[in-house]
């Protein structure tokens, strides 16, 4: 008669554990995944609202103005800001704020870069009529925007020079 030792039972015991714990854990790295990759989308989606915000003229707070719109970002923060540059200074002031976007499921900016250099703060403005592009109030400038999720992925958005969009 053969039959099974109380190690090969501990072995096997073991061995169902560990891929318990795998599959118990994969869903939720899968749902953070997800998340970093939907806040990538509506920050890309956020880009064009800006864009179609001064090719439009929206009003700011009723407000007719020259300037354009833009999205203000900083280093660690779990938002970024629309806003609309009513002293056409081509950076971000307070004053100029429109709406504010969390990031969700503890989600961060974790890293800005213009032309390859990291920033603590970013402005990008799309200025009319033409939609001129200004990066960090300069034109002909690279960003590039990264988001990181709890479990350290990361995904990066780069706003080209003309306005172009990669993700």
């Amino acid at each position: 008669m053969k039959s099974f030792t109380l190690i090969e039972m501990l072995i096997s015991f073991v061995v169902l554990a560990i891929l318990a714990g795998i599959i118990i854990i994969s869903p939720n790295k899968g749902a953070n995944i997800y998340s970093l990759k939907n806040a990538s989308f509506e920050l890309i989606s956020q880009i064009d609202k800006a864009r179609t915000f001064s090719l439009s003229n929206i009003k700011f707070n009723n407000l007719i103005f020259s300037g354009g719109w833009g999205i203000n970002f900083n280093i660690n923060n779990n938002f970024y800001i629309i806003f609309a540059d009513i002293n056409q200074n081509k950076y971000f002031d307070s004053n100029e704020k429109s709406e504010t976007i969390y990031l969700v499921d503890n989600l961060s900016i974790s890293e800005l870069k213009v032309n390859s250099l990291p920033v603590n703060t970013l402005d990008i403005i799309f200025e009319p009529p033409s939609i001129d592009i200004y990066i960090n109030g300069i034109q002909g400038n690279k960003a590039y925007v990264t988001i990181k999720n709890i479990d350290n992925n990361t995904e990066t958005v780069t706003i080209n020079a003309v306005g172009g969009i990669d993700y």
